[in-house]
């Protein structure tokens, strides 16, 4: 499902049948960044488009 990439501290997601959004990849690779001093605070995470908007393609009609 993913894979931690210890040098660059990041998760690589492999989008499958069920695909993870950039948002969201960008929100959790966000919040599980080692380092504390580089980690999103509680403010950056509540105010990520993942968590500010988390179904951007709901109002949309065809």
């Amino acid at each position: 499902m993913f894979q931690f990439h210890r040098r660059s501290q990041t998760i690589q997601f492999d989008n499958g049948p069920q695909k993870i959004t950039d948002a969201a990849q960008d929100f959790i690779n966000s919040i599980l960044v080692i380092d504390p001093k580089q980690r999103f605070d509680i403010s950056q995470a509540a105010n990520h488009p993942l968590i500010q908007n988390p179904h951007p393609h709901a109002n949309k009609q065809n």
